[in-house]
């Protein structure tokens, strides 16, 4: 996944959500390294599909000063608190880690939207968070928070005769994701087929060579596939999942050791 070069405002900063589902927890991508969220608003979240698991990873990374969100004034970012997440469609939510949804200044967090949604639309999702600071140059002041900002993202909830997937294809296996990405020991391969059905997966290399072969028993609604890369040399390799209808493949970065 390509990372947004842009200038970073406060507006980048926060952290959610795991899944409801006892099952799923979110996971870091260790891939991101710039301050804000990702994927941004810009590169956009994927969509879901009425009656199935909707299930959306995201990896928050909150610096530890404000030399990237409020030059030229100088501080200390003490904590991000998430005050409030509205827009999301009946059956999916989002719900903070830790409880309090207050995180430290220079560290990296995750979240996830997740749930079964109940209707179908296209739904404006607005997360709003406050920074607490303390400013430093020209002058020290006392910490303090920062406006109140809001994050809104677009989230497309389809029937399943019309579901679009992230790629803008009719997707039979929907919202592959491979986490975490780079990874030099064990990545977990996630993954949302609509019916119960077999997969096959395959990991290939650079120059196409096929590395791994599968057949997944996958059920309706999330999957999830443990792959083991720690006897894989550095480099790039594609994670790729079929069905008689269609295929999706995914870059995965083997590298870090």
């Amino acid at each position: 996944m390509t990372k947004m070069k842009k200038n970073l405002l406060i507006t980048t900063l926060f952290a959610l959500a795991i899944s409801t589902y006892s099952y799923s927890q979110c996971t870091v991508d260790p891939q991101y390294t710039n301050a804000g969220i990702w994927p941004d608003p810009i590169e956009g979240i994927g969509s879901g599909m009425l009656g199935y698991p909707y299930l959306q990873n995201f990896t928050t990374v909150v610096p530890s000063d404000t030399s990237l969100t409020l030059p030229p004034v100088s501080g200390t970012v003490n904590s991000m608190t998430i005050t409030g997440v509205t827009g999301l469609p009946s059956g999916v939510t989002a719900v903070c880690i830790p409880s309090s949804c207050v995180y430290p200044g220079g560290t990296k967090g995750c979240m996830e939207f997740s749930g079964m949604p109940v209707a179908t639309g296209t739904f404006v999702v607005n997360v709003t968070y406050v920074v607490n600071a303390t400013m430093t140059d020209p002058i020290t002041v006392p910490a303090a928070d920062l406006p109140a900002q809001t994050i809104v993202y677009s989230l497309v909830i389809q029937d399943s005769a019309g579901f679009v997937g992230i790629t803008e294809e009719v997707l039979e296996i929907v919202q592959l994701e491979i986490l975490p990405n780079p990874s030099s020991e064990m990545t977990k391969i996630r993954y949302t087929s609509p019916t119960s059905q077999n997969v096959h997966f395959a990991l290939y290399n650079l120059i196409g060579e096929k590395l791994l072969v599968q057949e997944l028993d996958s059920s309706a609604g999330i999957n999830e596939l443990d792959l083991n890369v720690s006897e894989f040399k550095s480099g790039i390799y594609f994670v790729s999942l079929s069905t008689d209808n269609n295929t999706v493949t995914r870059k995965l970065v083997v590298g870090g050791r």
